[in-house]
């Protein structure tokens, strides 16, 4: 399972717009991964605030996931796109609860 987030500012303004985003993902990730999941957060990068998107994709298609990654870095002219391996382990941490 990889995560590939995806800032939408480009310089210090929002330049990725939903449309541009969705033409996008038809022309470069699509065709690699037909299958995802994505959310759409706040993140922060160099101290400002940006409006994001995180595609999840559970593969074990690494070289996939940077074509996929340096796509964005490039059509958006970004200044990274972080890729995040979360399939080494996932678990919940649970608060212990006391019943009387």
């Amino acid at each position: 399972m990889y995560r590939i987030y995806c800032g939408r500012n480009i310089g210090s303004r929002l330049g990725v717009t939903e449309s541009q985003f969705e033409t996008w993902l038809s022309q470069s990730v699509t065709p690699v991964f037909p299958g995802f999941s994505i959310q759409e957060i706040v993140g922060y990068w160099n101290g400002q605030r940006e409006k994001s998107y995180v595609l999840e994709i559970s593969t074990d298609n690494r070289a996939g996931v940077d074509e996929v990654a340096n796509s964005y870095l490039e059509t958006f002219s970004q200044d990274s796109v972080m890729v995040a391996d979360v399939t080494e382990k996932t678990e919940f941490l649970v608060r212990e609860q006391v019943f009387s």
